[in-house]
């Protein structure tokens, strides 16, 4: 004796499946485009904060070569002449402080801090030479 578990099945009609397969692929589509833009925003924001980051780098480099070229020293041995020596060549290294500066122009649209950073990290740069 076979039971029939699908006894009191009734079909939907095929408007009403037609109609939720449209209603699933519109919300399908939205939340692809939420997730596009949420990616979009989130490169954003890992861009800023490795300008950041850089910011910061080259701030405590500028620093830290502010100390050792600020000491009385002047050349009396061959390290401290080599050291006098680097920091004339640094000065080549003004089109690399210039691809920081247009990053961080470029992120400076929307964002003031981003803006005081550049402005920040260019002083003491001018400051150093």
């Amino acid at each position: 004796m076979c039971v029939c578990v699908c006894a009191g099945y009734k079909p939907c009609s095929p408007q009403l499946v037609s109609d939720r397969i449209v209603h699933l692929t519109a919300a399908y589509e939205e939340l692809l485009q939420l997730a596009n833009e949420r990616q979009s925003r989130l490169k954003e924001a890992r861009k800023m904060w490795q300008f950041y980051d850089d910011v910061e780098d080259e701030e405590a480099w500028i620093k830290e070569k502010e100390q050792i070229m600020s000491s009385p020293d002047l050349g009396h041995d061959l390290t401290s002449i080599r050291l006098l020596l680097t920091k004339h060549k640094v000065q080549c290294l003004c089109s690399f402080w210039l691809a920081i500066f247009l990053s961080g122009g470029g992120l400076a649209q929307g964002s003031t801090l981003v803006l005081i950073s550049v402005v920040t990290l260019h002083r003491a740069w001018n400051g150093w030479l």
